[in-house]
């Protein structure tokens, strides 16, 4: 099983550094002191039973797949937080102005095309994801789209996080 999470609005509530909800903004506030202060949403909790089930059953994966350009606070918040994925796709900053939706389903096929080929066990895309099961989450919409069009199982992270809340799994 392959389980893969974005970070903020599915894992992470960095809410407090959306500022007027701008890429320049996002910039501006994407600071080390800031970073430290995101906390977790409830699907935190569902990433790292997937991580310690990662340890024990090696057909888990956890992979982290993120719009963010990650730097050492980020890592250093998910390692705090016991939340270090087998994988972590995220952005260079050439492909910040890259749409979230083509980013991560480029990304997404990339890894998995690695992988296929390393392996040698899977012909195609489809076969991968036939024969390999796979959940994602992630809250943006356009993400949300783009990876179903292209096959993706995708949950709503932004549903999930709020059935969580209430206590309905």
């Amino acid at each position: 099983m392959l389980y893969i999470f974005d970070l903020d609005g599915t894992v992470i509530d960095s809410t407090h550094r959306q500022g007027n909800g701008t890429l320049e903004d996002w910039r501006r506030l994407n600071t080390p002191k800031n970073i430290a202060r995101d906390t977790e949403l409830p699907l935190a909790d569902t990433m790292r039973d997937a991580i310690q089930l990662s340890l024990t059953d090696e057909s888990v994966r956890v992979w982290v797949c993120t719009s963010r350009i990650m730097g050492g606070a980020d890592l250093a918040w998910l390692r705090t937080h016991y939340l270090i994925p087998n994988l972590i796709l995220s952005r260079k900053p050439s492909q910040d102005n890259v749409p979230a939706g083509q980013f991560k389903r480029e990304k997404l096929d990339e890894a998995i095309f690695e992988r296929m080929v390393t392996k040698g066990k899977y012909r195609s895309l489809a076969h991968f994801k036939s024969a390999f099961s796979h959940e994602i989450w992630d809250d943006d919409k356009n993400v949300i789209t783009a990876l179903r069009a292209k096959g993706y199982t995708v949950s709503d992270a932004t549903i999930s996080n709020q059935a969580i809340k209430r206590g309905i799994q």
